[in-house]
């Protein structure tokens, strides 16, 4: 942040902005200060601040999905820079921080670098990035956002249920359910959120047919 200058940040949705009105009035404090990072800052007070751009200024121009694909790829970002960040706030130097992820500064949107980037790492058990703050990003990009990480979620709680029904039917011996099983979790590692409810209503066949036997 520069010397005696306050970012203007827009906080999306709504529900951010008493966290907005405490940073800024915490930014105003310490605009003055020379060579203080976010995380300096944060010492005193609550606050982890992810700042793309700034410290990742290649992301200006997100990529495609994988890093085999191109540069500047949502996996690279999530595997290099966001998981990192992710597992700091794990730390018990950051309980009890707050994180803020900033876009200011981003050129290029691509919804494939989204969706690998913050869906992705929802789908790796980084449930925990749905209560982050995300500043500087237009509101259709966030809402893509909020809808990658909310599927991969689904995607994540009906897997877990297809492990449990899977191992009764193992118990059971029952081999065509488990086959059928191991082909309905491909699907639904492959699948959209238009395909969840399917999925579930295929898995619910399933554990019935497995428990009534």
């Amino acid at each position: 942040m520069a010397k005696n200058e306050i970012k203007k940040y827009t906080l999306i949705p709504d529900k951010l902005q008493l966290g907005y009105n405490k940073l800024k009035a915490r930014a105003a404090v310490f605009a003055d200060k020379k060579n203080q990072s976010m995380d300096k800052l944060d010492a005193q007070g609550v606050f982890s601040w992810l700042n793309i751009i700034e410290s990742h200024p290649q992301y200006a121009y997100q990529g495609p999905r994988f890093i085999k694909i191109g540069s500047n790829s949502g996996e690279e970002f999530r595997e290099k820079v966001l998981i990192p960040w992710l597992n700091k706030l794990r730390t018990p130097e950051y309980e009890g921080y707050r994180g803020i992820i900033d876009f200011d500064g981003t050129e290029i949107y691509t919804p494939s670098f989204l969706h690998e980037a913050f869906g992705g790492a929802v789908y790796q058990g980084y449930v925990e990035l749905l209560d982050i703050e995300f500043v500087g990003i237009p509101k259709e990009e966030l809402k893509r956002i909020y809808k990658y990480m909310r599927m991969q979620l689904s995607k994540q709680k009906l897997l877990e249920r297809c492990d449990v029904v899977r191992s009764q039917a193992i118990k059971m011996h029952r081999s065509q359910e488990v086959i059928e099983l191991d082909i309905l979790m491909g699907f639904i590692k492959q699948g959209t959120t238009g395909d969840m409810q399917k999925f579930q209503d295929r898995l619910n066949i399933l554990a019935k047919s497995i428990q009534t036997m």
